[in-house]
């Protein structure tokens, strides 16, 4: 890291070496499906620009976290267990205050000492976002789910201070504060119904779709993809692949010296007996949002809405998500709902 990153402030192009397609869509953009539009239109590599949309410096979540010793670049995605991803890193490289949770810590990239795509020169960052020896991580949640977790978290929780600061949350100054200038209400009370026309109109990288995270043209490059759902099994599965293809090839581990044994098998939990990811309370921002939560707040109306509100994720090949079956409900969350 450290080179010269003034292409971040360019439109530079770079070359690339060999394109493939790793996972296929039914998305339809312009009548194609999205990956194979993307095949067709980028039969030369996909080419790093600093327009792309996930360079966007300043942003928590923006450019990937680059592990460069083990060749590996991580998408994080707010209201996907990012701060125990966050964690993760600052452990793998050494920080004694790795546990801290204070807000910013383990967030913000001006302090967290987190190493980032943008850190990078364009030749180097082109080469990370291509090439087959690394391995390209995206962490994801069941859109539903992860929608709850950021209504729990920035309305409920939050009492609303958080989407009051919005730019669309335009309210009239003086007596009447509490009147919206322009913009969707952004009510202290807010319940769940009206979060999504809200969600709608304010734009936020807490509940946007998990397939605008990454520029259209980068998407077949990711071969790995952690599911919140499974992410301790997804994220063993993942560090033991490092271990096997990186980390001991180079020989950066030696005999049970693992990346696995050493930051993801223990030291996690309260006790810090636990692996990574073990348990869903080590998931402080998924804001117990689902199993009961789901089923108290997502009566049929809301599921049909939010699942077409998200219908690109959920019809993302990679994603691999799952729309409800009514079918299949049971008759307790049938009462439940009043359906």
């Amino acid at each position: 890291g450290g080179g010269d990153n003034s292409w971040l402030r360019s439109d530079g192009i770079s070359s690339v070496g060999p394109y493939t397609v790793v996972s296929s869509s039914r998305i339809k953009d312009n009548g194609m499906p999205l990956l194979t539009r993307i095949a067709v239109s980028y039969s030369r590599p996909a080419m790093i620009q600093s327009s792309d949309k996930f360079i966007a410096n300043g942003e928590w979540d923006g450019p990937p976290i680059v592990l460069k010793k083990y060749k590996l670049l991580l998408f994080t995605v707010p209201k996907v267990g990012c701060t125990v991803v966050k964690q993760f890193v600052r452990r793998v490289l050494g920080f004694p205050d790795w546990r801290k949770d204070n807000g910013f810590l383990p967030h913000a990239p001006e302090s967290n000492g987190i190493v980032y795509l943008s850190h990078f020169t364009r030749q180097e960052a082109q080469e990370m976002m291509t090439s087959p020896l690394w391995t390209r991580v995206m962490f994801i949640r069941d859109p539903k789910e992860r929608f709850l977790s950021a209504y729990l978290d920035k309305v409920v929780n939050n009492y609303s201070k958080y989407i009051a600061k919005k730019d669309c949350c335009k309210r009239a100054k003086g007596r009447v504060k509490n009147m919206l200038k322009s913009g969707p209400t952004c009510d202290a009370n807010m319940s769940f119904q009206d979060f999504l026309p809200f969600s709608k109109a304010c734009p936020d990288p807490h509940w946007d779709a998990q397939i605008d995270r990454l520029d259209n043209k980068f998407w077949p490059y990711i071969n790995f993809v952690v599911h919140l759902e499974t992410a301790h099994r997804d994220m063993e599965k993942l560090i033991h692949r490092v271990d096997k293809y990186v980390c001991r090839p180079r020989k950066l581990c030696v005999g049970n010296d693992s990346l696995w044994n050493r930051y993801g098998a223990n030291g996690w939990g309260k006790s810090g007996n636990e692996a990574v990811f073990q348990t869903k309370m080590m998931v402080k921002h998924a804001t117990n949002a689902g199993g009961d939560a789901v089923e108290r707040f997502y009566d049929r109306r809301a599921t049909k809405l939010v699942e077409a509100h998200f219908a690109n994720d959920y019809d993302f090949e990679l994603f691999r998500f799952r729309k409800t079956n009514y079918r299949g409900i049971t008759n307790r969350l049938l009462k439940l709902v009043g359906l």
